[in-house]
C-alpha cells in the first residue's frame, strides 16, 4: 500500500466515522439524498441559529464572506424572476484539485469550531 493510499484510507475511514449512516450499512441510494456527516448537520444547524439571530440573508452573507476570506468561491441561486434564493451551494467539480477540496473541508470544519465558540 502507498503513503498516498493509506492517506486517502484513513480520510474516508474519518469522513465513514463522522456519518452516523454509514455506520453498519453500504447506503448506494445517494444521488441526491446522501448521508450528512455530522460536520456538516452541526454546520447546518449552527447557520440556521445564525438565521434567527441576525436573518436569513445576512447570515449568508456573513457566512460567504468568511469563506471568501479563504478564497473559497460561493454562488447564491435566483429565481426566475431574478430574486435570491436562500441557498449557498459549493460544487466540488472534477476541475477542482484535491488541496482546493481539502480547503473547503478545513475552512467548513473551523466554522463549526468558531460557532462551537
Amino acid at each position: 500500500m502507498s503513503d498516498l493510499t493509506a492517506v486517502l484510507d484513513e480520510r474516508l475511514a474519518a469522513w465513514r466515522r463522522d456519518t452516523p449512516g454509514c455506520q453498519g450499512r453500504i447506503h448506494l441510494n445517494n444521488a441526491g439524498a446522501s448521508f450528512s456527516p455530522l460536520t456538516v448537520v452541526e454546520t447546518e444547524l449552527a447557520h440556521f441559529r445564525r438565521e434567527q439571530e441576525i436573518g436569513g440573508y445576512e447570515a449568508a452573507d456573513e457566512a460567504a464572506g468568511r469563506l471568501r476570506e479563504l478564497n473559497i468561491n460561493t454562488s447564491a441561486a435566483t429565481n426566475e424572476d431574478g430574486s435570491p434564493v436562500p441557498v449557498v451551494r459549493v460544487s466540488p467539480h472534477y476541475y477542482n484539485t484535491r488541496e482546493e477540496v481539502d480547503t473547503l473541508v478545513d475552512a467548513i470544519e473551523a466554522l463549526i469550531q468558531e460557532e462551537r465558540r
